[in-house]
Formats: structure tokens, C-alpha cells, sequence
């Protein structure tokens, strides 16, 4: 089967995602029916411009519910029909801070999922879609930043634990082409130990504030 290629528009920082989605198709290898569960929009987004580099027999679904965060529920169902693999499940900050509670559950049936919590510090995706909408800003001056930014006090390792779940952070802030190596190892080694717990993990990648790792998602331009 010929696969089309997806040519990613993230320029100089092609890179991370090439690493990203490398790491994850390792560990989607050594499951015998992999499936990815997209709860996100920038992340699943970027990641979904690379799925030519993984194994024809991935299956990906992409659910929302009509509420972002729904993905979490969804996903501990997945795991708990497909016990024999664990599933993964990509998600954004905000969409986790939605969902949070169903996490309860999945640790309650030790359901054999991987959530992966892109945490790139704000909403990018209504932050593009309002610049690209509003082109001189708020008319009040107001820092959208303010509204869409996460909280300062949110740790989602640490609300992942509270509920008994494992969490693991990897620190993707001081990513370069000179250490993405290391931050590959550090990703498999977060997504093997998940890969074998026996019930539910949390793994935070925590990406630099750097817009331009984002382009080429969400677009604007073209859909009316």
C-alpha cells in the first residue's frame, strides 16, 4: 500500500515533531492492534501532518464530543475493551483541565491508557484564530494572553497523582537539534515504563514558547 506523505509547515523545527512521532511509533510497534485516541487540536494537529512514519496498522480516531477534554473519558473505555494494549491518547492542557475527572474512573478500572498532555502554556489555537479574526487586538487594550494562558498553579503531574495515576514529566522547553537526542530518550523511557503499568498514566510534555513550533496547524486562510 502506497502511503501519502504529509509535508509538515513547521520550518526549523520540523525536528521536534520528527522525534515525537518516531518515539511514539516505537512503542505503538510492540502493541498488536496500536490505536491513537486524538483529544487535542494543535498536537494532534502536528502530529497528524507525520502518521506517513507510522505502522499501516495504526488506527486513529479523533473525538472531541462535541466538548473539548472528552477524549479522556473516551479513551478509558477504549482501554478498559482492549486490556491486552494500551492506548494513547493525545490531549492539550486545557482540554486535560475540561476532563480532568474522568481520570478518576480510569484509575478506579485500571484502564490501560497513555495520555499524552501537550502543555504549551496557553490556548495557541484561539490565540491564531483571534490575531488572524481581530487584526488590531481588543479594542479596550486587554491582554488576550491573560484568558487563554493555563494557570500559574496547575501542575497536571501533580493533579494525575493525587488521583493515584503515574505521571511523568518530559521537559521539552530547551529542545534544540543539539539535544534532541537526549529528549528522545527521555520520551521513550516515560512512554515505556507507561507502556508497562498496569492501568492508567500521565505523560506532560512541556514545549518552549515558541509560535513558530505551531505552523502549519490550524490553518486560516483557504476555508471559506
Amino acid at each position: 500500500k502506497i502511503r501519502e506523505v504529509n509535508t509538515f509547515c513547521g520550518g526549523s523545527y520540523d525536528y521536534v515533531w520528527d522525534m515525537i512521532v518516531d518515539t511514539l511509533g516505537e512503542i505503538l510497534k510492540k502493541q498488536k492492534e496500536p490505536v491513537i485516541i486524538d483529544d487535542s487540536q494543535m498536537f494532534g494537529g502536528a502530529i497528524s501532518k507525520h502518521y506517513n512514519k507510522l505502522s499501516n496498522n495504526v488506527r486513529v480516531f479523533g473525538d472531541h464530543g462535541a466538548f473539548v477534554g472528552a477524549g479522556i473519558s473516551y479513551s478509558f473505555g477504549a482501554g478498559i475493551m482492549r486490556s491486552s494494549d494500551h492506548i494513547l491518547c493525545t490531549l492539550g492542557d486545557q482540554g486535560f483541565t475540561n476532563g480532568f475527572q474522568g481520570l478518576i474512573c480510569a484509575n478506579d478500572e485500571k484502564s490501560n491508557v497513555i495520555y499524552i498532555v501537550c502543555n504549551n502554556g496557553k490556548s495557541v489555537s484561539l490565540l491564531k484564530q483571534y490575531a488572524h479574526d481581530n487584526k488590531t487586538g481588543l479594542e479596550d487594550g486587554t491582554d488576550l494572553d491573560q484568558f487563554l494562558s493555563n494557570s500559574k498553579t496547575l501542575s497536571y503531574c501533580k493533579v494525575s497523582e493525587a488521583f493515584g495515576i503515574k505521571a511523568i514529566e518530559v521537559d521539552l522547553r530547551d529542545i534544540s537539534e543539539t539535544t534532541v537526542d537526549m529528549k528522545q530518550k527521555e520520551l521513550k523511557n516515560a512512554l515505556l515504563i507507561a507502556n508497562s503499568h498496569n492501568g492508567p498514566s500521565v505523560i506532560e510534555l512541556i514545549f518552549p514558547d515558541i509560535q513558530e513550533i505551531w505552523d502549519g496547524v490550524w490553518e486560516l486562510e483557504g476555508l471559506d
